[in-house]
């Protein structure tokens, strides 16, 4: 047992002061997943074990959690300068840090350990930062030799590559097996390869995403705060993350997507790029008591507030059981591959006559996808309506406000009778998804057009069929009650 700085510490329990020292505390189901054990009785007594032995040296305490046996477990103030040690080898550095995996940096102790209020809200953090790690495994890098030359190759599938490996019999090696193939100096050469190379996905807390703006108002200068509960980066795109438990009220979230319109404004203004999507992760209990109904509320507010903003920044709506397979469709099905999906499935369906769309002609009619102007469409003949396509996962906004700004650019048009697509008989929007049937958002956004919104198809791109369910609008009694 190793001796360091004077405690008597095993690996375990070094491992588990690290964890905890990055996400500043956890659940034991959490740190038993946190320090790469897989989740069974044995791990969880085990690592309860370790935990009891860190009480005992005092560099590590714990809480209850309300409304529940279990118990919230952080480093003490002792636990917490010696883990700064064992991480910066000193304490005396003043540094924020990226934020970014095990770059944390320095914080004070009443600063860094976890809230005892919202703790719910902060447990929600620590499981959707367990689930990036998994992502960031899953999308790890793979080595692959080739005539005795190495090379790195990201690896997006593992049971594709398995299955490609036996078939081919390519010499493709796991990371883990890869030591009997090759020598400790090749091996290093590899590993600092590897540690050069930018992660595919990467998430930072709100301690490390916050940004202060200063924003001019009647001649003076005021200083704004964003500060979202998080913050995701994949393939260099940014997602802002908003932990939601159905406890804001209309108004607190019209104030939150303020804080988003002024550094939205001061983006636009020094020509920096805005951030791909605001995603709002949900508990269990919305799913299970109203998460349409929640959905619409915050799709209204944020209509309301970011509406010049809302077909370039996206609104993402997920539970925490679904965000996983959202995360990892984002990854490999980054937007520019959107059009090109859309457009394979219509022109194979042409190709083979099918009538997908088909009006009472039988024909499938002009197609407009959302990536291209009117202009650059197959307009030759204006008899037949005109449709709309959109690509929209779940809860989402950016395709439907995409769908409401066409319409919109349709009737100013047919008023002034100059433009492109007044002359089509009709728009007829298809919102088409991959793996999540659309959720409509909120009134304020579709009641304008309901009748257009309401002659919409839903298509299912896996399938290439039409749902059966219809697009109808709903009640307004029940929004903005949740």
């Amino acid at each position: 047992m190793p001796d360091i700085f004077g405690y008597s510490l095993t690996k375990a329990e070094i491992r588990i002061m690290n964890y905890l020292y990055r996400v500043r505390g956890a659940k034991v189901e959490q740190i038993v997943r946190g320090v790469n054990l897989f989740p069974t009785l044995t791990s969880s007594q085990n690592t309860h074990k370790f935990l009891r032995a860190l009480r005992i040296k005092k560099l590590v305490t714990n809480t209850d959690l309300p409304s529940s046996h279990e118990k919230l477990y952080y480093l003490s103030g002792d636990g917490y300068y010696l883990a700064k040690l064992l991480k910066l080898n000193t304490t005396k550095i003043k540094i924020k840090g990226t934020g970014f995996h095990n770059d944390v940096g320095h914080f004070a102790y009443n600063q860094y350990v976890p809230p005892k209020v919202y703790t719910s809200h902060f447990l929600m953090h620590v499981d959707f930062d367990l689930i990036i790690r998994d992502l960031d495994k899953r999308n790890r890098w793979n080595f692959k030799l080739k005539k005795g030359k190495a090379s790195i190759k990201r690896m997006t599938n593992i049971c594709a590559l398995i299955n490609k490996k036996r078939k081919l019999k390519a010499n493709t090696f796991r990371i883990a097996n890869i030591r009997a193939f090759v020598s400790k100096t090749k091996l290093r050469e590899l590993s600092r390869k590897l540690l050069k190379t930018e992660n595919v996905i990467k998430y930072r807390d709100n301690m490390h995403s916050e940004r202060k703006l200063e924003v001019n108002v009647k001649g003076n200068k005021h200083a704004f705060y964003l500060r979202p509960d998080g913050e995701v980066f994949i393939n260099n795109r940014q997602y802002f993350i908003e932990y939601d438990l159905s406890t804001e009220r209309r108004k607190a979230l019209i104030e939150k997507f303020k804080g988003y319109k002024r550094y939205f404004d001061s983006l636009k203004k020094e020509n920096k790029p805005l951030p791909q999507t605001i995603l709002f992760i949900t508990n269990e209990f919305t799913l299970r008591y109203g998460m349409q109904i929640r959905w619409g509320t915050i799709s209204s507010a944020f209509y309301e507030v970011l509406k010049d903003y809302a077909t370039e920044v996206n609104l993402t709506y997920k539970s925490l059981v679904d965000v996983k397979a959202y995360m990892q469709h984002e990854i490999s099905y980054p937007p520019e591959y959107h059009f090109p999906i859309i457009k394979k499935v219509y022109d194979r369906c042409i190709a083979n006559k099918q009538t997908i769309l088909g009006n009472s002609t039988g024909t499938l009619g002009h197609l407009l996808y959302s990536f291209t102007r009117a202009e650059d469409s197959q307009i030759p003949d204006y008899k037949h309506p005109l449709y709309l396509h959109v690509k929209v996962e779940g809860c989402e906004t950016r395709g439907w406000m995409i769908a409401h700004q066409i319409k919109k650019q349709y009737e100013d048009e047919k008023t002034l009778k100059k433009g492109t697509l007044y002359k089509f008989k009709e728009i007829i929007p298809v919102f088409s998804f991959l793996s999540a049937i659309p959720e409509q958002v909120g009134v304020p956004i579709l009641e304008p057009f309901k009748d257009y919104f309401e002659s919409g198809y839903i298509f299912n791109l896996t399938k290439q069929t039409i749902q059966e369910e219809q697009i109808t609008l709903p009640d307004k009694r029940l929004v903005d009650i949740y």
